[in-house]
């Protein structure tokens, strides 16, 4: 057998005893059903500025809330009255400042929440540092829903 088709030979045998393996890893994805709310952040010339400006969560069930923010800023996230009634397992791209979550220019954090609050409103705010100055700016409510009536993410 000449020396590429040996090689070419060899490569496909390799291939053949690897491939079930990829293809497994390929058909077996992991299924999440945790609902997911996505914050984005921006800034705005008051400021920073979140939406969306209502979102709806289901109540005392694990979500993980996404904050997105793509400005050449960071911004904090600031939820008080949320996160004194949550139970926060982690967070992955963000600091975590008591009130809320700071997040740094061009990072999507995720908040994995274990256990939302009961029903309720929550108002949240995103704020900025410019010239030495904290600028709180537009925000929203999480609203806290039966888990029946909360949008699936």
């Amino acid at each position: 057998m000449p020396p590429r088709l040996a090689l070419a030979a060899a490569g496909l045998a390799a291939f053949a005893f690897m491939a079930p393996s990829v293809l497994f890893a390929q058909t077996a994805p992991a299924v999440d059903e945790t609902p997911v709310v996505e914050i984005l952040m921006e800034v705005a010339s008051e400021g920073a500025a979140c939406r969306p400006p209502q979102a709806r969560l289901p109540a005392r069930s694990p979500i993980e809330i996404r904050l997105v923010n793509p400005s050449a800023s960071a911004i904090s996230f600031i939820a008080t009255k949320f996160f004194e009634g949550s139970n926060v397992e982690g967070a992955t791209g963000a600091v975590d400042e008591g009130a809320g979550y700071l997040v740094g220019p061009g990072v999507t954090a995720r908040i994995a929440v274990k256990s939302t609050p009961p029903e309720g409103a929550f108002p949240y705010t995103c704020a900025m540092e410019r010239e030495g100055r904290t600028l709180e700016g537009v925000g929203g409510t999480l609203t806290i829903v039966p888990p029946a009536t909360a949008p699936r993410g």
